[in-house]
C-alpha cells in the first residue's frame, strides 16, 4: 500500500488551499503535508485525517 501524494496535492490545489492551510485543517505540520506528497510516508497513522480534511474517502489517496 502506497499514498498516492500526487493525488493529495492535485485535490489541495484544486481547492487553492496551500500547504499550510490544509496543515492547520488535517492538524498536522506543513513539512508532514511536502512529506505526504513527496510520496514519503513511513505511517499512516494520519492518513484519516489528511483525507477528512480534503473531505475524501482514504482509498482516494492510496495508490492501488
Amino acid at each position: 500500500m502506497k499514498v498516492n501524494g500526487a493525488k493529495i496535492k492535485e485535490i489541495r490545489e484544486g481547492r487553492g488551499w496551500s500547504k499550510e492551510f490544509l496543515a492547520d485543517k488535517a492538524g498536522i505540520t506543513r513539512q508532514a503535508v511536502e512529506s505526504w506528497e513527496a510520496g514519503n510516508v513511513n505511517t499512516f497513522t494520519t492518513l484519516g485525517k489528511v483525507a477528512q480534511a480534503l473531505g475524501v474517502p482514504e482509498q482516494e489517496l492510496i495508490e492501488v
